[in-house]
């Protein structure tokens, strides 16, 4: 991969992760249906970016934004990058953000059906974590050669991923519909343990494969923050003796959304490395 798509690929994965950003302000702020229409706002492209308007149709600014640029990567992959599997990565993202725009449009003439919006959230985590995999299939050391040290250290991060994921399916259910909290609360624990288990792993190799070493000290960083959100942000949600002011609340729970999507980017960071110091990658 040369260095200006390796670039390109980093900066479209970082605007995306704005667009979560942004997503999740949609939703905390209540602003999901300041604007009733769809694909215009208003009949216009460009209404008065006042009020709950300014972050819902700047959202459906950022993701047209970044809906561009991921067509442009993908074309940009399938010209230049000889590796197959990069493509296909590449057609996938590029694939999910035309169905989560359909997802968005499908949530607001719909006024929010819980199932379209929890589909649409979960996928945006997707569209992100494809989108982090072409940026980290463009490293050095990634399309170097190298010598196996590890035998199918990936799959626990596999797992990591698969468990994770799931607690973000059921966090969206939470935030879309006040329903599951006592569930997510119990996956904490499960994911909890599982990205340890990435931790304790990617340190223990850390002289024979230091690749590791990274997204798994990143890891270690990351869980307690996001314990410590989540708590909050359950509190803000479900509990009326807990006094914040209705910004912080929404500022808060979109920062638990956001770790929550940098810990899942991480995870497949730490898969895709571990999949490459096990021998089982292909250039």
């Amino acid at each position: 991969m040369s260095q200006p798509l390796r670039t390109y690929a980093r900066l479209t994965a970082c605007t995306a992760f704005f667009l979560l950003i942004a997503g999740g302000l949609v939703t905390s702020t209540g602003s999901s249906l300041s604007v009733p229409d769809w694909p215009l706002s208003f009949g216009t492209l460009l209404p008065p970016m006042i009020g709950g308007v300014l972050f819902e149709h700047g959202h459906r600014l950022l993701a047209g934004a970044v809906a561009l640029m991921t067509f442009a990567l993908t074309l940009w992959c399938y010209r230049a990058e000889p590796r197959i599997w990069v493509r296909r990565v590449a057609y996938f993202a590029a694939a999910a953000i035309v169905a989560q725009a359909a997802l968005g449009g499908l949530t607001v003439l719909m006024r929010l059906p819980p199932a379209v919006s929890v589909a649409h959230a979960c996928l945006a985590q997707l569209v992100f974590c494809a989108l982090v995999a072409i940026a980290q299939a463009g490293t050095s050391w990634f399309t170097g050669r190298f010598k196996p040290v590890l035998s199918a250290g990936w799959r626990p991060g596999a797992a990591a991923f698969a468990v994770l994921y799931a607690q973000l399916v059921v966090g969206a259910v939470v935030r879309h519909t006040g329903r599951g909290a006592a569930l997510h609360m119990a996956g904490a624990g499960i994911v909890a343990v599982a990205l340890l288990n990435l931790l304790g792993r990617g340190l223990s190799v850390h002289r024979e494969a230091p690749e590791l070493a990274a997204p798994s000290a990143l890891l270690g960083l990351l869980l307690p923050a996001q314990i410590g959100l989540g708590v909050l942000s359950y509190r803000a949600k479900f509990s009326p003796d807990f006094l914040f002011a209705f910004d912080r609340t929404a500022l808060l729970t979109t920062a638990h959304l956001a770790v929550g999507a940098l810990i899942l980017a991480t995870t497949v960071v730490w898969t895709l490395r571990a999949w490459r110091l096990g021998g089982d990658f292909r250039p």
